[in-house]
């Protein structure tokens, strides 16, 4: 898959990735193949008695059918076919652990809902859920000591539960309304007066304690209870070439997952809701013979929502990942988390991510208990050396920050970082570069950010101490409603902070265009700084053919195809170097 760096020839060539990739997705099997059996599952009407062979034959659950198929690569070209209902849910583990089945490239082991294929709408998704519902049969609500708490029995820990990390998991009133972990049943009870809802296991005396939003009855609402993982695929049991498409899976540990190694899979026109931790994710591993990547998975039109913490985790050691045309909204921590290793010792590199023509929106809702400057929802998360990333084509909005760069003491820095031609708007922070604050040797890897637009944030950019060696060209920075761009920060560091912003548009903003305190330095060449608030620039600012004219924007009606647009009219348009036009859009 594509691997991006800084030369214009290979940047040239994303379009035609990206067409290469969902032909393929196009000319995935359908379920019939003649290199396999295809298995027919009906939750409904089927049974896991019959032979599975047919709709009247059918099986009653996923996970029956998926034992079904042969090991290792002789599962290639088998098909499980799932029938969809709109009130039904398949409450079960779809795959069994240590899952030893793998496709080829040619004839892939394919998880398929009834009726799908390339663009259909005209089918059910099968929804897949890891919850079950509490209180159990048999079992009901019981007024706990504190009011505004309830107990019922439960007999095991919910899925991710851990006494040592509160506020990171959590059960779910109705289908989307988190209830997290509290750090104790003290703590629950302590805070239930909120109205925020919450949740306790106590292993001593096997009971489950939850506190409803806002007070209600737990027995006028559902609560499902995370307990199953969800289609959970590992390289430690040799899973590759495993397509999974047109299922809604909630509720579950982990959504869709190639993981520890797994390579060479699809997960396209999935809806992931409601997942503890992650929607979908992928890692390599290490094994005792070295490094092993996971190569090549690709995730395509999928929705993920609501999940705990990333709508998407790419996670260290991931090479070569495409993750394009989803729709990633409203999950707790971050839309799309791209990471590499934390620790410098760990050799799992993460490298080569493209992230690509996706809606990231609506990250806000910042977990309880989490007040990390790092950890406030964002739409998209590049973090701990994560190297060779190409962000291309996305729309981002509506979050607390639309980009977040951030990098730990260890390891290698963020580097050959691409980011071009995304639309950046509506967020507290459009970008934010945090890459030097643990170490400011850090926050030196170098970035490429390209025609760009910024526009009706708190802050276009932000880039903190430490950060250097990035480089801002053919941007457009409009109407945030604070500074443009602040460099540094009144924050204690004397860390420098550096950025070069070459032909952009810096205009319209409520501060200043550029604004550089403590020691951060910006050279700006070739840019436009008109009608900033409160001037074009303070601070440090080594200017080269900087002007203060009128940008020429053809409109500023962000419904119109001429949004931020400037016109061969314009002075703007003779202002860059060998009189080139200046700005993202001409």
């Amino acid at each position: 898959m594509f691997r991006p760096t800084v030369s214009l020839a290979v940047l040239a060539c994303a379009a035609l990735l990206v067409t290469a990739v969902l032909a393929s997705a196009a000319a995935l099997p359908q379920p019939a193949s003649a290199a396999g059996v295809t298995l027919y599952v009906d939750g409904k009407h089927g049974h896991d008695g019959n032979n599975g062979r047919s709709w009247g034959e059918a099986y009653k659950t996923i996970n029956h059918a998926a034992r079904q198929v042969p090991r290792g690569t002789a599962a290639a070209g088998w098909t499980i076919v799932v029938r969809g209902y709109a009130d039904y849910i398949y409450r079960e583990r779809p795959v069994p652990g240590s899952y030893a089945r793998a496709g080829t490239a040619q004839s892939p082991l394919v998880f398929t809902a009834e009726g799908w294929s390339p663009g259909a709408t005209n089918y059910v998704k099968p929804i897949v859920s890891g919850a079950l519902l509490a209180p159990k049969t048999g079992a009901r609500w019981h007024a706990d000591q504190s009011a505004g708490v309830w107990w019922t029995p439960w007999s095991s820990a919910p899925a991710r539960f851990d006494r040592s990390k509160p506020y990171t998991a959590a059960v779910f009133q109705g289908r989307t309304t988190w209830l997290w972990q509290h750090a104790s049943l003290a703590d629950l009870r302590g805070k239930a007066g909120r109205g925020d809802g919450g949740y306790w296991w106590d292993a001593g005396s096997d009971r489950l304690y939850v506190a409803t939003r806002n007070g209600v009855d737990p027995s006028s609402v559902t609560i499902d209870v995370p307990t199953f993982v969800g289609f959970y695929f590992t390289g430690t049991a040799g899973a590759r070439h495993i397509v999974v498409r047109g299922f809604v899976v909630q509720h579950a540990s982990m959504g869709i997952q190639f993981h520890l190694g797994a390579d060479h899979n699809t997960a396209v026109d999935n809806d992931a809701v409601a997942n503890n931790p992650m929607g979908f994710g992928t890692s390599g591993r290490e094994t005792s013979s070295g490094f092993d990547p996971a190569v090549g998975n690709v995730f395509l039109r999928n929705t993920a929502t609501y999940n705990t913490q990333q709508g998407f985790k790419i996670d260290a050691g991931s090479q070569d990942t495409v993750i394009c045309h989803n729709s990633v909204q409203r999950n707790a921590a971050q839309g799309i988390k791209v990471l590499g290793p934390m620790d410098g010792s760990d050799p799992r590199a993460t490298t080569g991510t493209e992230v690509c023509h996706n809606l990231l929106a609506h990250q806000s809702t910042q977990r309880i208990g989490s007040a990390r400057q790092d950890e406030r929802p964002n739409g998209l998360t590049l973090a701990d050396g994560a190297r060779g990333t190409y962000v291309h084509h996305n729309t981002i909005r509506d979050n607390v920050v639309g980009i977040q760069v951030n990098q730990g003491r260890s390891g290698s820095p963020i580097a050959n970082t691409v980011v071009k031609r995304n639309q950046v708007h509506t967020n507290r922070i459009g970008l934010s570069l945090r890459d030097g604050v643990d170490a400011a040797r850090m926050g030196s890897g170098s970035f490429e950010l390209s025609y760009n637009l910024y526009w009706d944030n708190g802050v276009g950019i932000r880039i903190f101490p430490g950060s250097t060696n990035k480089t801002f060209k053919h941007e457009t920075i409009y109407a945030n409603r604070e500074d443009g761009v602040t460099v540094g920060c009144f924050c204690g560091s004397l860390a420098r902070a550096s950025a070069v912003i070459s032909e952009s548009l810096v205009t319209h903003n409520a501060g200043h265009g550029v604004a550089v305190v403590n020691s951060g330095v910006v050279r700006l060449r070739y840019s436009g700084l008109a009608s900033n608030g409160l001037g074009p620039t303070s601070g440090q600012v080594d200017r080269l053919a900087v002007n203060t004219r009128p940008a020429g924007y053809l409109s500023r009606d962000e419904a119109s195809a001429d949004f931020l647009r400037i016109g061969r009219g314009s002075f703007q348009y003779t202002a860059g170097p060998e009189n080139g036009p200046i700005g993202a859009r001409y």
